[in-house]
């Protein structure tokens, strides 16, 4: 695995910036949400090698052992808004007592158009494979009382033989209808049904046989007890509402299919092209988990709540048939990670009465599908690995905590499971997991009170949002090219999340397929950048900060031998929201 090359024994200047230096242009009046910069921070290398620039600091000064490290800036969007490139923040001088500072050019005014990207214009459109669907929320009221909605329904328990037959919804592009479905495969855990349309005794085009519900119905048997035992448990209540309030019952009373797991394969959105590579599905869904099938209507709703009256009422995902055929591996993980979504719904959603965002719940899919991997027995190129190029090329079009519902979804995915990864690998593996996923808490304070859990901490999201930071920037302390532990098992898997590389060439960033403007502003090899890893920009690129911990990082260079002090000073105004970090490495 190839790490980012050293730049040891350059006899080029000490510390190169990025040509063209600017200074923010901002009114004399102080601008809604702008911070004016006007403190000193004094550091020392010795105790830390990240240092945070406030929006109030203007000046940084680092004492210690710097010779031949090198210099990195990163910049973070702390809010929940965009943070206009107009309202970044650069470094406008570099200074030192102790060597000296040689700068590729004089500080000087913006730079002008070609140093500001534009991520609007970034369209990844066909770039991505497949996506997965989110499924929305409903907030109906519990009952007070029983007697507000009735959970006495007569059901009958279909026979779960091969052959047997039922009508499943699904949406179609004129709405919810229910097809026709036949059951191919039992397991002790699941049934796996296959729209008849969807059927081939000889798989073609979007149509998969009895061959492939067997091995669907093999694979999720073996590996559903091993992910409850991380993720907790699917829930066996219905929710029975009449759009005003709710009761919950068990799904004995209600569901034709009982406690099973009901896996149904078909066309999902119908979106079928072709079997060539990069026409097929190209924006197409792999699998989704409803959460709609885990509630019964007792009257006709309308608005929100519409999409209920659609309930398959039961234990539901689905896998696009299409994928199942032609990428099997990625369709097989794919039953991990929707497995997963059904299991979050009841240990957040039904039992805490919690919504965790969008990013979480991705993330955690995600890493369902990577400590899984080898239990599995699939490829690193059919994993959530496989998503390491599009997040070392694209990660500033998503925050880290960001989920963007539109065409570059792929790489809001791409964002959390990087840093899912990073906590793994860092944190505690599947412990860590299975304390995130069974805590009474969501999203970041999840995150936080799992990691301090496992290690015996006190850290705070900002704290280990630092230590990714430095996993970005080449640390090897914090690194993502390390196993996780393996401290938990079920049965004789121990769930191993193997090290991968960030910085490797193949997952090298495609840089040439960024819009025109943005390759002149991506650092080059006198900078300290080999083209590997995430890509590293100037310091003169202004680029919007995406909300939830959006980040753009800049390499400054190299420092000189001999270096024991450094002063950095900034741009006198920026976001409120805009939090620098110094990385010396």
């Amino acid at each position: 695995m190839k790490m980012r090359k050293s730049l040891a024994g350059r006899t080029a200047a000490s510390l190169l910036i990025a040509s063209a230096l600017f200074v923010s242009c901002v009114d004399e009046e102080e601008e809604e949400g702008l911070i004016e910069a006007t403190e000193t921070k004094n550091e020392s290398i010795s105790s830390s090698n990240i240092f945070e620039v406030a929006p109030e600091t203007k000046t940084l000064k680092i004492t210690g052992n710097l010779g031949g490290k090198k210099l990195y800036v990163a910049r973070v969007n702390m809010g929940d808004y965009t943070i206009s490139k107009s309202d970044v923040r650069t470094v406008t001088k570099a200074e030192s007592s102790s060597a000296s500072i040689s700068l590729s050019s004089s500080v000087s005014a913006r730079a002008g158009a070609d140093a500001e990207i534009d991520l609007s214009a970034i369209d990844l459109g066909k770039k991505q494979k497949y996506r997965h669907f989110v499924s929305p929320k409903f907030d109906i009221p519990v009952s007070s009382s029983r007697s507000a909605v009735s959970p006495n329904f007569s059901v009958t328990p279909i026979s779960r033989d091969v052959g047997t037959t039922k009508n499943i919804w699904i949406e179609t592009e004129n709405g919810y209808e229910q097809k026709p479905a036949t059951l191919y495969a039992t397991g002790t855990y699941c049934n796996v049904w296959i729209l008849d349309d969807y059927y081939a005794t000889t798989e073609s085009k979007n149509k998969v046989s009895e061959s492939t519900a067997q091995t669907f119905a093999q694979k999720f048997d073996a590996m559903y007890p091993v992910i409850r035992n991380v993720f907790g448990n699917e829930a066996e209540i219905i929710r029975v509402t009449d759009g005003k309030t709710r009761t919950d019952t068990s799904i004995s009373d209600v569901s034709d299919t009982g406690s099973t797991v009901n896996i149904v394969l078909y066309d999902i959105d119908g979106d079928y092209k072709s079997d060539k590579e990069g026409e097929y599905s190209p924006n197409g869904t792999a699998g989704f988990f409803f959460s709609k099938d885990y509630y019964k209507t007792t009257t006709n709703l309308s608005g929100d709540y519409k999409v209920l009256n659609y309930s398959n009422i039961g234990k539901y995902f689905y896998i696009d048939s299409a994928i199942a055929r032609l990428y099997p591996n990625d369709a097989i993980s794919t039953l991990a990670h929707e497995f997963q979504h059904m299991i979050n719904f009841n240990m957040k959603d039904i039992k805490l009465g919690k919504v965790p965002d969008t990013s979480y719940n991705e993330m955690l899919s995600m890493l369902c599908e990577d400590m899984m991997q080898d239990f599995l027995e699939i490829d690193d190129d059919d994993s959530p690995k496989n998503r390491t190029q599009q997040f070392n090329t694209y990660y500033i079009l998503s925050g880290i905590r960001e989920y963007l519902d539109n065409d570059n979804a792929v790489v809001s995915y791409a964002t959390s499971y990087t840093f899912g990864a990073f906590l793994a690998r860092n944190y505690g593996g599947a412990a860590l997991i299975k304390e995130i996923s069974q805590n009474d808490k969501t999203d970041n304070n999840s995150i936080v009170a799992a990691v301090n859990k496992i290690n015996s901490t006190s850290l705070t999201f900002d704290k280990i949002f630092q230590n990714f930071l430095l996993a970005l920037t080449g640390n090897t302390t914090y690194t993502l090219n390390k196993d996780a532990k393996q401290t938990l098992s079920s049965g004789s898997y121990s769930y191993p999340m193997t090290a991968y590389d960030i910085f490797a060439n193949g997952y090298a960033p495609e840089i040439e397929k960024l819009p025109s403007n943005l390759p002149s502003l991506v650092a080059s090899s006198e900078l300290g950048y080999d083209g590997n890893g995430p890509v590293l920009f100037k310091n003169n690129a202004a680029i919007d900060l995406r909300p939830q911990y959006g980040i753009s990082l800049h390499t400054l260079g190299e420092l000189s031998a001999g270096m024991n002090d450094l002063t950095l000073t900034f741009s006198d105004k920026g976001s409120a929201d805009l939090y620098m970090y110094v990385i010396v490495q």
